[in-house]
């Protein structure tokens, strides 16, 4: 069994050898084309900044979409603002077209890129594992490092502070809309008081909570009542006796 393997293995080497010459016409030609683009190639540094999102994986309401959705956005909001192309002259990544803002400022886009960053979890509802995202990076590219760690600096700056800005819109936008909604339920309470008073006003003796108030007043007239018929029958009683009295005095 062990002469067949050493048979077989010298087989294979032997077949290798003579194609030495074959092999070697394929690779050496791949491997320094490789070489060439590697050294022909210039460098390219890359300068990222990482950010985290505040993610809740109980919370279904705001999934995956809405963190693609509101980096999306915010990432256009600062590669479109005014103030990147203010700050060109000063980032001044390219040298080169130091004389076409334009051409400049496209290049530095395309050069940027925002990637999510994801974090496998254990869903609470399904009980299998699932992707989210907990942050994004925002990198830039450049050929010189120090252009590239500035240009990344100021745009860690601007996604922070278009972040805060449009998180204070989100909140005052929020807040005119609450207040625009107790306005409304207080014209309503208003209004519902208004009709109320009007209903209390036209039928007072008709309602629920003058109940027991009627009641009292009815107890007391018929306790009035009986007195008065007490002093009827007592002047009734009066007025026989005098009679009788005065049919004597004529008589006498």
């Amino acid at each position: 069994m062990e002469s067949e393997k050493t048979f077989e293995f010298s087989d294979y080497f032997r077949a290798l050898h003579k194609r030495r010459h074959l092999i070697v016409g394929i690779w050496l030609p791949i491997v320094l084309v490789f070489v060439l683009l590697a050294v022909a190639l210039p460098n390219v540094y890359t300068s990222k900044a990482l950010f985290q999102l505040k993610t809740d994986p109980n919370d279904q309401t705001k999934g995956d979409n809405y963190a693609d959705h509101y980096v999306s956005v915010l990432a256009g909001s600062v590669l479109e603002s005014p103030d990147l192309g203010e700050a060109m002259d000063s980032l001044a990544p390219y040298p080169q077209r130091a004389g076409d803002r334009l051409a400049a400022l496209t290049k530095l886009k395309g050069d940027v890129s925002v990637e999510m960053v994801t974090q496998k979890i254990l869903d609470p509802g399904s009980g299998l594992q699932r992707n989210i995202n907990t942050g994004f990076t925002v990198g830039y590219d450049n050929r010189d490092p120090v252009r590239a760690q500035r240009v990344a600096t100021w745009l860690a700056n601007a996604f922070v502070t278009e972040s805060r800005r449009s998180a204070v819109a989100q909140a005052n936008n929020e807040a005119k809309f609450y207040e625009a909604q107790a306005g409304k339920t207080r014209a309503r309470i208003i209004e519902t008081e208004a009709r109320l008073a009007k209903f209390k006003q036209e039928n007072l003796d008709r309602l629920p909570d003058a109940a027991q108030a009627n009641l009292n007043v009815k107890n007391a007239a018929d306790q009035e009542l009986e007195g008065v018929d007490r002093d009827v029958r007592t002047l009734q009683q009066n007025r026989v006796f005098i009679v009788q009295q005065l049919q004597q005095a004529r008589a006498t």
